[in-house]
């Protein structure tokens, strides 16, 4: 829902061996790695800062290693603000690459590095839109630790810089899903459903089916949360209606969310339905975490079994998924008050307390 780029990631964190490269003085396979960099550039659509990073440790490379350095080059590099901005990219494409890989404690220490970095230097220099992006990044970063509090006050941050160019409509609109997603978790349904609200008109007006989706998909989460399993089933599939969703491991969710309120809606042919194009889809992009997900409803719906879905629930604390997990336990427990099993209940309601308890010591970790 929230990740970065994989391609952009790793073309980010291949310039950052580079200028290590660089740093160390190491001139032959500084040339080596600018010449794979080059090649890996030409096939790529990567954002303007990776391009900007590149230019930049082009010219430092050329100022140690070559032996004729242009005056261009020479009176470019005496401006002073180049090693900052080298530093500052350093550290925050250090933090996207720790994004990508799920490591969101060491990504915010990287974030917080660049923004040291940041207020260095002047708007002037680096461009507003840089704050933007650093606020915008962080606080998805503290989203993903639960710290939903700090990460709608970043975002909300890189929103109000972003609304002031008409260039960054599109970054304006994502600023509005994430708070909406935050406000989400929080239970402030009032709240989400307003700020998505307000990203759905811009998305429609410009025409962008990306966030229109995934906009769709959670005010579909707002209404089944609330109970309304009719307009939740309808806002899915809203959302399913795009094609790129069904193109994506993104769509997973969506699918996981269409087979549990079938089920819950006790169209048991349905919920089977979206669980097979589900599992399929699981194959297709090897998520363990939607598998288990899916098994779950299955041992509840179809093949009855607790002992498998004590497994499965498990298998997702193992994956330090405290969040879901908590929710899941939470939703199975009302599933078996509803059968009259009060105390099966109790069983998944007291595993759910504990697995909400973890997550303050995932946000203590942080420090």
């Amino acid at each position: 829902m929230l990740n970065k780029k994989g391609p952009s990631a790793c073309f980010a964190n291949s310039l950052n061996r580079w200028y290590e490269l660089i740093k160390k003085g190491d001139g032959e396979l500084s040339k080596i790695k600018k010449a794979e960099l080059r090649e890996m550039l030409t096939k790529s659509e990567d954002s303007s800062d990776l391009v900007d990073y590149y230019i930049l440790l082009c010219h430092r490379h050329d100022a140690l290693f070559e032996e004729e350095v242009t005056d261009d080059l020479v009176k470019f590099l005496s401006r002073g603000s180049h090693d900052l901005l080298i530093n500052f990219y350093y550290e925050l494409f250090s933090g996207d690459y720790k994004f990508f890989n799920k490591n969101y404690f060491d990504a915010i220490e990287f974030y917080k590095r660049a923004e040291r970095r940041l207020l260095s230097m002047s708007e002037d220099t680096i461009g507003t839109t840089k704050f933007a992006d650093f606020h915008y990044k962080i606080g998805v970063s503290y989203y993903e630790i639960d710290q939903h509090v700090v990460s709608v006050t970043h975002v909300k941050q890189a929103k109000e810089i972003y609304e002031k160019d008409k260039n960054f409509i599109l970054e304006a609109i994502q600023c509005s899903l994430v708070m909406g997603i935050c406000l989400y978790d929080m239970g402030r349904y009032p709240d989400a459903d307003s700020s998505l609200r307000s990203a759905l008109t811009d998305a429609l007006a410009f025409g962008y089916d990306k966030p229109t989706a995934k906009i769709y998909h959670n005010l579909g989460l707002i209404r089944w949360q609330e109970g309304l399993y009719v307009e939740a089933k309808e806002l899915f599939l809203k959302a399913e209606s795009f094609s790129w969703l069904k193109e994506s491991p993104k769509g997973l969710q969506n699918l996981y969310m269409l087979s549990r309120v079938s089920y819950e809606m006790g169209d048991a042919e349905e919920g089977n339905r979206w669980y097979n194009l589900g599992s399929e889809m699981t194959e297709r992009y090897d998520s363990e975490e939607f598998r288990i997900k899916l098994q779950i409803l299955y041992c509840l719906y179809e093949e009855f079994s607790v002992e498998n879905v004590l497994s499965y629930c498990d298998a997702l604390r193992e994956k330090n998924l405290w969040p879901d997990v908590a929710k899941i336990e939470k939703s199975i427990a009302a599933f078996f008050e509803k059968k009259g099993d009060i105390s099966m209940s109790y069983t998944f309601l007291k595993r759910a307390l504990y697995s909400r308890e973890q997550i303050p010591k995932i946000r203590e970790a942080l420090g």
